[in-house]
């Protein structure tokens, strides 16, 4: 039987790669903060939730920030009187027997996770349908139709950036490699709206 399925309204999930490895003194510089970090849940974060901010770390946000740019004007189309800014960022540690809860970000109109640290053999990062669902039918072969969740493997250089009320998680890490992200928070800063349609809105 011919018939075509077509998707509307896709949830963007931007997936790239550093193009570098990080320097010695960043990685000296985060290694520290792994000293100064609170229980989160079922894994642990930095205390320093600005960590982007710091200057051991002002390379590495200019390189984000052009992964932000890449999404937001190459791909999403946004128009330039629009400008996305990093709010917040913090560090993750998961190792062996924790995970990442099942979380969103709220106040935030992107988020975006860089990977300091990950097996792409092992890694991943799960992400979640939210959306309420009158029937449930019993599925045979899961595809992204018909799934409630969908994972990517994740490795070292690795930048995910996402819509920031997508639900997503680690899932308990069964091996004994540590994983280390930097995750950040994304706002905008413009003209948003249409002055006649009454839609109009200055940040």
């Amino acid at each position: 039987m011919l018939s075509t399925v077509e998707t509307i309204f896709p949830t963007p999930i931007y997936i790239s790669k550093l193009d570098r490895h990080l320097k010695q003194n960043e990685l000296k510089f985060l290694n520290e903060q792994k000293n100064h970090v609170r229980l989160n849940e079922t894994n642990y974060s930095t205390i320093n939730n600005f960590l982007l901010d710091e200057k051991e770390l002002s390379i590495l946000k200019k390189d984000l920030e052009s992964h932000i740019d890449n999404f937001f004007y190459n791909e999403l189309k946004y128009n330039k009187i629009v400008q996305p800014y990093i709010t917040q960022s913090w560090l993750n540690t998961t190792n062996k027997n924790e995970a990442h809860h099942q979380h969103e970000h709220p106040n935030s109109f992107l988020s975006g996770v860089y990977y300091v640290k990950a097996n792409q053999d092992i890694d991943k990062i799960q992400f979640y349908n939210t959306t309420y669902k009158a029937i449930s039918p019993n599925i045979d072969d899961f595809n992204i139709y018909n799934s409630n969740s969908w994972w990517f493997k994740t490795g070292t250089g690795n930048v995910f950036i996402f819509p920031s009320n997508t639900s997503h998680a680690v899932l308990t890490k069964k091996d004994d490699n540590e994983r280390i992200s930097i995750a950040f928070n994304i706002f905008v800063k413009g003209e948003l709206g249409i002055t006649k349609d009454l839609t109009y809105l200055k940040l």
